[in-house]
């Protein structure tokens, strides 16, 4: 499994489901930029852009992906750049699995959440 559901869940009773729903939709407007101009980038801005997956991908349970962005950016702050192309190239991998793992639990919240303001 490379996503948690419990971790969405846990923040999903804490922002409630409308709140996760508009993060979500930030979260993959930002991320379909980020991706758009990864091969173009700088490594500052990789950098940057790794560790801000790093946190912000936990909020939807996406651990493993997370992971690989730690990696990705200790990698990179420590001028270890070799294997770097081989990593992104994986981490997308695995974002894009996440994110199909995301939208089910995220359609299922939405659903239930659907159920909840009709009664």
């Amino acid at each position: 499994m490379i996503v948690n559901p419990e971790r969405i869940n846990a923040y999903a009773r804490i922002f409630g489901a409308g709140k996760m729903q508009a993060l979500w939709a930030e979260y993959l407007e930002q991320s379909a930029q980020a991706w758009g101009t990864m091969d173009q980038a700088d490594w500052k801005y990789r950098r940057a852009r790794f560790h801000n997956w790093r946190s912000s991908s936990l909020v939807f349970g996406m651990e493993d992906f997370s992971g690989l962005c730690t990696r990705i950016e200790e990698n990179i702050l420590q001028n270890r750049f070799e294997q770097l192309p081989k990593q992104i190239k994986e981490s997308k991998t695995c974002y894009e699995n996440s994110v199909l793992q995301v939208r089910q639990i995220m359609q299922q919240m939405e659903i239930e959440h659907g159920r909840e303001k009709s009664l």
